[in-house]
């Protein structure tokens, strides 16, 4: 039986991901599948969580955690680098930060877990390098949203599908809802030769034609121990 692994992890993509201009953010919004036309009001109202920081590997927001507790930013630890390696000659301080920081922009945190909090609205705006947005092109984040558990696991992908979304959005954001609550979400760093296009709004597991590939910043570029 598979017990433990240790994971020498190739950094070049880690390396192109510091260099990157974190000026801008990634912000999500919450709301209930009975807050009506509440999402199309770019962000208004329900709970918001934004940040400015691209993890390293991937970091999993516990949405009651986050929006049931009582404070209003922190740092959020990664959920994949305590499982990395890293070569003696690579400057770990160099790297993106193993984690984000997150903030909770909304006036009142009102969140109720007997609530289906099924209905989301995000913005990624990424100031490119002549300083402008795009809708539709590569953001620089990957969100993923989760239906089953609060720790973005895809368990049960037949009744919780997960949803990705990976593509700058326009000035106003965009509202999608799913077909249940959202219990967790996943950030992590977008790689263009790794996802091929950004997705706008993707559904995976149940019924699903795409499936998403693991990060080749994680997998295809680095070599696995296993011990047994």
């Amino acid at each position: 039986m598979l017990q433990t692994s240790t994971i020498l992890l190739a950094i070049a993509p880690l390396s192109a991901l510091a260099q990157w201009d974190i000026s801008t953010n990634f912000t999500f919004t919450l709301y209930p599948f009975d807050a009506g036309d509440s999402c199309e009001g770019g962000g208004q109202g329900g709970i918001t969580l934004t940040t400015e920081t691209i993890p390293r590997h991937e970091t999993c927001i516990d949405i009651e955690e986050i929006f049931g507790g009582n404070e209003r930013m922190g740092f959020l630890n990664d959920t994949f680098s305590e499982r990395v390696t890293y070569p003696n000659y690579v400057d770990v301080d160099k790297l993106p930060p193993p984690g984000i920081e997150w903030y909770i922009t909304s006036d009142s945190i009102d969140y109720d877990p007997a609530k289906n909090w099924s209905v989301i609205w995000f913005e990624q705006r990424n100031q490119s390098s002549d300083g402008k947005s795009e809708e539709g092109k590569d953001g620089r984040w990957v969100l993923d949203t989760y239906g089953g558990n609060n720790d973005c696991q895809r368990d049960d992908v037949i009744e919780f599908p997960w949803y990705e979304t990976s593509c700058q959005t326009g000035e106003t954001g965009r509202c999608e809802f799913v077909p249940h609550s959202i219990k967790s979400i996943k950030l992590r760093p977008f790689f263009h030769y790794d996802f091929g296009d950004c997705q706008t709004w993707a559904k995976y597991g149940a019924a699903a034609t795409l499936v998403p590939r693991v990060s080749a910043a994680i997998v295809t570029t680095m070599a696995f121990f296993l011990f047994l």
